[in-house]
């Protein structure tokens, strides 16, 4: 297995090629906004304590093809892991991993931080075998500023969940921020149309704007807030209409932030 493959550090013009390998191996990722050369050298190459040294990088040698990279800081922290998930990713992250340990015990670090995604088993088994140990992540918050641009890319993106449903649906937000629009209207055909107020409508979804926020981003079950009083549906009897729309518009991927998305 050493045969096939070397580690290097950073060269210039490496950017284009880590750049799209971080893009495939994360696009699956709810919260992935994909990764362009200028946003990487500012998030990565150019930190203060990133030094070329602390970019490595493993191809293979036969081909030169980027199977996996990692960017490290002289403060300990892995900013970014990136393996190629056509390779064989367990041993080429514990190449990078245990790389990129040396070079902090080189540079004194006092401690290294990686974050790692929570489905990624073959980082996370190399992470264990380089004895590193789980803590629990960083909190982070997600807010919707632009409900009407979600709801309609979540739609376009489950056509097919949603099948024969064809009904235009009127959101009624309470408790909205000011700079959010409270109320709109979804038509669901052949075509998905967004329309920035209410009209005619099938039924109506009225709920917080913090509720409908954790519905949609998967941490809520919308039965479970209609229980609690927390979202409601007129007319009634259009209550499992909007139940299945509102599952199928559910994200459901799981949440994942390199360090370097944390500014």
């Amino acid at each position: 297995m050493e045969n096939r493959y070397q580690t290097r550090t950073f060269v210039e013009g490496d950017e284009v090629r880590l750049v799209n390998l971080f893009n495939e191996a994360h696009d699956k990722y709810s919260g992935f906004v994909p990764r362009t050369e200028g946003y990487w050298r500012w998030s990565c190459r150019d930190r203060p304590d990133v030094k070329p040294e602390g970019i490595i990088v493993t191809e293979e040698k036969q081909s030169g093809k980027i199977v996996g990279y990692t960017v490290v800081g002289k403060s300990g922290n892995i900013w970014e892991l990136c393996v190629d998930a056509k390779t064989d990713r367990k041993y080429v992250a514990s190449v990078l991993i245990e790389s990129a340990t040396s070079y902090l015990r080189k540079v004194n670090a006092d401690q290294i931080v990686l974050n790692v995604p929570s489905d990624d088993l073959d980082i996370q088994e190399a992470c264990v075998q380089t004895d590193f140990f789980e803590l629990p992540p960083d909190q982070m918050f997600v807010g919707i500023t632009d409900f009407e641009a979600l709801v309609e890319a979540l739609a376009k993106s489950i056509k097919e969940k949603l099948g024969d449903f064809r009904e235009t649906v009127t959101f009624r937000l309470l408790k909205a921020q000011s700079w959010i629009n409270p109320v709109f209207s979804v038509r669901f055909d052949t075509e998905i149309q967004v329309f920035e107020k209410a009209v005619p409508s099938g039924f109506s979804i009225i709920v917080d704007s913090d509720v409908l926020t954790a519905i949609l981003l998967g941490s809520v079950n919308p039965f479970a807030a209609v229980l609690k009083g927390k979202l409601k549906i007129n007319p009634f009897w259009k209550f499992r209409k909007a139940m299945n729309l509102l599952n199928a518009l559910q994200i459901r991927n799981p949440w994942f932030y390199s360090l370097a998305d944390y500014g």
